[in-house]
């Protein structure tokens, strides 16, 4: 314990939190606060000189920036935001996905965050909150579920559910009734702190996993080896999956496989485009001040909705491949094993795509999360245990040695089911990526696919 690094948001009494942290037994030389406000920096400064604890590193300035700047990597990062998520004014997800982009996160290591409930007693904040995780939770292809004996499972999305998202998706012309199906936003205004509370575990997932690293991958000089077109012009290519061709009936991927493209189809719900629907009203401030947090710090190239459209693009866009990578997909895929799944092409293309740019990946079984009132306000606290998983992207050739990294067969077998056991903790939270990926079926005990803790209320 004493040789974890830890960091936190110190507010005007940093030394609560480091009492704790020392107690637990991190050494002191090991701990960081940040404050960036001025009048609660000088309090903290106070408070640490009459303590007898001049260990304590108070670093004034915004913590995001110290992750912009740095090199610093922490192996347990606590963020006690005391805002929602996001916040157009505290920039609380910008926070999240400036020390996510910068790899600041040791691996394993742990991300604890704090976020509060929006303001209820307002009706734009609950309908701008309503709306955001009604279409972000709507096309996932699981949600979580709660059995009677009170285990945690996993139940089919809106969609498979005939649900529809809102009232922008039905009229009764087209639907031949009188009064509409049931609407998913309905079901969220009904229930907001536990849809609001999954939004945000599913939020921190997919920045680690996905939005991050391909933020980075688009600020890399590696497109031009991999991929035969810059990424603005890959990107172009998303608004056909957006919308079916009215004369032939191509396109519509987005549509048709929403679970397969979640994140493009929230973001097309929530600005307009998706097969032609208007973006809800009154909200689109709102919207691009998420997306652009969503990009982190400092502003990137094309940001989170170009890496997220370059992706989904990607992944299924074949005409974009150098001739190196499309011929190591296919050494990789022919080279491996059929098991319970037969690997498919965007397997091979995550991997790798994955061994460059490092994403960060949950450990699901280790993933513990609460809400609490504090004075008025719910909070909602997430503790999640993050993995670079590099012995598996490690063990890996590199592009121009696919053909050579498949020919011992229990190195592949090792591999395989090092792979399997990842896309265990993925099966219910992300079924976009690791395709095709099992060894063993996701119901035989011990290699279940694992399934998210309840959130306690305490």
């Amino acid at each position: 314990m004493k040789d974890l690094t830890v960091c936190y948001l110190a507010g005007p009494e940093p030394l609560n939190d480091f009492r704790v942290l020392v107690d637990l037994g991190i050494h002191p030389h090991n701990i960081w606060a940040f404050e960036s406000d001025q009048t609660s920096y000088a309090e903290a400064i106070e408070a640490v000189r009459g303590s007898g604890f001049p260990m304590l590193k108070v670093h004034r300035g915004s913590i995001e920036h110290f992750f912009e700047s740095s090199p610093q990597r922490f192996d347990i990062i606590y963020l006690d935001a005391c805002g929602p998520l996001p916040s157009p004014s505290q920039k609380t997800l910008k926070m999240v996905s400036t020390l996510l982009r910068h790899h600041r996160l040791a691996s394993p290591g742990a991300l604890i965050t704090n976020f509060a409930c929006p303001d209820m007693a307002s009706p734009q904040q609950v309908e701008r909150y309503t709306r955001l995780v009604a279409a972000y939770l709507y096309p996932k292809g699981f949600l979580e579920f709660v059995h009677k004996n009170g285990e945690p499972g996993a139940t089919e999305g809106p969609i498979c559910e005939g649900l529809l998202l809102d009232e922008r998706d039905w009229t009764s012309d087209q639907a031949g009734e009188s009064q509409p199906p049931r609407q998913f936003l309905d079901l969220v205004r009904a229930d907001f702190p536990s849809y609001y509370g999954q939004y945000i575990t599913r939020q921190l997932m997919d920045l680690a996993s996905v939005i991050a690293p391909w933020i980075r991958l688009l600020g890399s000089t590696y497109g031009p080896r991999l991929f035969t077109a810059d990424f603005a012009k890959i990107a172009e290519q998303a608004c056909q999956m957006n919308a079916f061709d009215q004369r032939t009936g191509d396109g519509g991927e987005v549509v048709a496989d929403a679970d397969h493209y979640p994140l493009q189809w929230a973001v097309r719900s929530l600005l307009g485009g998706l097969e032609n629907r208007p973006a809800p009203p009154g909200i689109a401030d709102f919207v691009q001040s998420w997306l652009d947090q969503m990009g982190g710090g400092p502003a990137s190239r094309g940001g989170a909705l170009q890496a997220i459209e370059c992706y989904d693009v990607l992944r299924r866009d074949h005409r974009f491949y150098s001739e190196n990578l499309k011929r190591a997909i296919q050494c990789h895929r022919h080279g491996m094993h059929q098991f319970c799944d037969v690997p498919t092409e965007t397997l091979m293309f995550d991997l790798l795509i994955n061994q460059l740019v490092f994403p960060m990946h949950y450990v699901t079984p280790a993933i513990r999360r609460w809400s609490y009132t504090a004075k008025q306000t719910t909070m909602f606290l997430d503790v999640m245990v993050l993995d670079g998983c590099r012995y598996l992207y490690d063990w890996m050739p590199t592009l121009d040695l696919a053909d050579e990294g498949l020919s011992d067969i229990q190195q592949q077998l090792s591999y395989r089911f090092a792979l399997d056991g990842l896309a265990k903790n993925r099966r219910w939270y992300n079924t976009e990526y690791f395709f095709g990926a099992a060894v063993i079926g996701q119901d035989t005990r011990p290699f279940d696919a694992r399934y998210l803790a309840q959130r306690r209320s305490l």
